[in-house]
């Protein structure tokens, strides 16, 4: 229930598929190229080193045939790149020990057990977890 929710609100618009799943069209350079803005039909890329703008220009129809296959429609018929900022690195920060006890999560109920168990994705059975503990604790 809660799986086929969650899909179907990021299947409706193929713009937040394409934020979301950015990083899986680009690969190896979703370091180097970002998503600055989008039209309907145009995409304008932000490339943090100027010798890569060349590169992929002389990409282009390689990049939107790879977003408009990952799309399943032809949505992208043109690209535009500029200068983008440097992406910087975030350094992993320690986290420092906690002085309060945590409180326990608040249990499922059986219904939300039987919903996240029909995730099969690992990755998005831990997270709809969390959100689901944070909106039981989080008062209305």
């Amino acid at each position: 229930m809660l799986n086929d929710l969650l899909k179907s609100a990021f299947q409706k618009n193929w713009k937040t598929k394409l934020l979301t799943d950015w990083p899986m069209i680009m690969g190896n350079l979703t370091s180097r190229v970002s998503i600055e803005k989008i039209y309907d039909t145009s995409l304008v890329l932000g490339v943090n080193d100027t010798s890569w703008l060349q590169e992929l220009y002389l990409l282009t129809p390689v990049i939107i045939k790879t977003i408009n296959a990952h799309l399943e429609k032809p949505y992208i018929t043109s690209l535009r790149f500029q200068q983008g900022k440097t992406v910087k690195k975030i350094k992993p920060t320690v986290a420092k020990p906690v002085s309060e006890k945590m409180k326990p999560p608040i249990p499922l109920t059986p219904q939300e057990k039987n919903a996240l168990t029909s995730i099969k994705d690992p990755e998005l059975k831990q997270v709809a977890q969390t959100f689901l503990h944070r909106c039981l604790e989080e008062p209305l």
